[in-house]
C-alpha cells in the first residue's frame, strides 16, 4: 500500500476576504461563510464549482458550491491542487476528513491552513478511479438525503397531528363554555426582562430557546442581577406559571417546574398565572392548537424587527374551556396519553434520521479510503 500523502498534495487552500454586511451591494452571487451561504453578493470572487471550508466559527465545515460566489473571510475556498485531482472526489475526501479535530487555537478555535496542509490522507487514485467514486457517491449520497428531509418534514407534521388531537380534546369536553384568556388568568400576559444584565451570581433568567427543554437547562440558565430582577418583579416566575414565547418563535411554551421558582422571564417570554380551578398543564397544551395558532398570527405585529404577539391581545384569545376540575384532570391524563404517542414517534423518527446521517458518512468514507470497490457496491448493504 503506498504511502499517506500530505493533504497540500491534493488541495489547495485560499483564504476568503472581508465583506461587512454593509459594504454589500445587491446581487444574485452567493455569499458563503463557514456556516454556509449567508446572504448574497452583486460580485464573486471564487469561480465555481468550488469548495469551501470552514476556517472560524463553524470550523472543518465543508460546503459543495456549483456556481460562482463570494467566500468571506472565516472560510476558505478550495480547488484541487493539481490536474490530475477530481473537485468532486476531493469534496468527499474532505467530508472524510476530521478537519475540525486539527483546531490549536485555544481562545477562539479554528482551522490553520498549515494544520490542514499537513494533515496526512491516503494517496488518490487515479482520475478515472475518483470519478468513479465521486459518481457512486453522488447517487447514494443523494438518495440518503431524500430519505433524511422526508423524515424531517415529518417532524412538523407530528406537532400538527399533536395540535389536532389536543384540539379533538377539547372540543368534546361535556362541561366546555366559551371565555377569554384574561379570565383563566390572575393578571394579564406582560412581557419579561429587557435587555439584561448578565452576571455569574445572579437570579436565573429564561429566554425562549431556553423553553425548548427547560427542565435539563435550568442549572445552564443565564442568570441577571437581584436589582434588575425585582424592577420586574411581575414576571418573577412562581410555581405553576406558563411561560410562552411572544417574540420570534411565537406559541413555544412549558409549566415553570418548581426549581425555577423565583427566576425571570427574558422579553420575548411571557408568562401565564392561572386562576385557582385551571389546570397549568391543560391551558399550555391549549396552545398547540390551530385556535390558538390562528388567533396568534392575526394578532401578530409585523411592525418589529421580529413577529411580536401583544399582551392585550393574547388576554384576550378566545377559547372553549372546561368548567369542571375534575373533567380537566381527566383531560390532563388523556393529554398525557396524546404527547406520549407524539413523543414516541418523534424520538423513533430522530433516531432515523440520525442513523441515516451516520450511514452517509461511513459511506463516503469507505467509498474514498478505498475499503470498497465502487462498481460493486451500488445498492449493497454496507452497514
Amino acid at each position: 500500500m503506498s504511502e499517506d500523502v500530505q493533504l497540500r498534495r491534493i488541495a489547495k487552500f485560499a483564504y476568503g476576504d472581508a465583506l461587512a454586511a454593509g459594504v454589500r451591494r445587491d446581487g444574485s452571487i452567493p455569499v458563503v461563510s463557514s456556516g454556509g451561504v449567508t446572504g448574497s453578493h452583486a460580485e464573486a470572487n471564487v469561480r465555481g464549482p468550488s469548495i469551501v471550508v470552514g476556517r472560524k466559527g463553524s470550523f472543518g465545515s465543508v460546503h459543495w458550491m456549483d456556481e460562482d460566489c463570494f467566500v468571506i473571510d472565516t472560510a476558505y475556498s478550495v480547488v484541487p491542487a493539481n490536474p490530475d485531482i477530481h473537485i468532486r472526489w476531493l469534496y468527499y475526501r474532505l467530508l472524510a476528513t476530521d478537519l475540525r479535530g486539527l483546531s490549536q487555537d485555544v481562545g477562539v478555535p479554528g482551522l490553520s491552513r498549515e494544520s490542514a496542509y499537513i494533515t496526512r490522507v491516503m494517496p488518490p487514485p487515479s482520475y478515472a478511479e475518483q470519478q468513479r467514486i465521486a459518481g457512486f457517491l453522488d447517487t447514494e449520497t443523494a438518495r440518503i438525503d431524500r430519505l433524511v428531509a422526508m423524515r424531517r418534514r415529518q417532524l412538523p407534521m407530528l406537532e400538527e397531528r399533536f395540535g389536532e388531537a389536543v384540539g379533538c380534546l377539547f372540543k368534546d369536553f361535556r362541561s366546555a363554555r366559551p371565555t377569554r384568556l384574561k379570565y383563566l388568568t390572575r393578571q394579564r400576559p406582560r412581557y419579561g426582562v429587557l435587555v439584561p444584565t448578565f452576571v455569574d451570581e445572579g437570579v436565573p433568567f429564561v429566554r425562549v430557546n431556553d423553553l425548548l427543554d427547560l427542565a435539563s437547562r435550568i442549572d445552564g440558565l443565564r442568570r441577571i442581577p437581584l436589582e434588575l430582577s425585582q424592577q420586574y418583579s411581575r414576571t418573577v416566575v412562581k410555581e405553576r406559571d406558563i411561560l410562552l414565547s411572544v417574540v420570534g418563535t411565537l406559541g413555544r411554551t412549558v409549566v415553570a417546574p418548581r426549581e425555577l421558582i423565583g427566576a425571570n422571564i427574558a422579553r420575548a417570554v411571557s408568562s401565564l398565572r392561572v386562576r385557582a380551578g385551571v389546570d397549568p398543564y391543560l391551558l399550555a397544551a391549549w396552545t398547540a392548537t390551530r385556535s390558538f395558532r390562528e388567533q396568534a398570527l392575526t394578532a401578530t405585529s409585523t411592525d418589529t424587527a421580529q413577529p411580536t404577539l401583544g399582551m392585550e391581545d393574547l388576554a384576550n384569545f378566545r377559547l372553549v374551556w372546561p368548567g369542571d376540575t375534575r373533567e380537566q384532570r381527566d383531560g390532563v391524563v388523556a393529554l398525557s396519553e396524546i404527547r406520549t404517542a407524539s413523543e414516541t414517534l418523534q424520538s423513533a423518527i430522530q433516531r432515523q434520521v440520525a442513523v441515516l446521517v451516520e450511514r452517509r458518512q461511513a459511506l463516503i468514507t469507505a467509498a474514498v479510503t478505498g475499503q470498497f470497490d465502487v462498481t460493486t457496491a451500488r445498492g449493497a448493504d454496507l452497514s
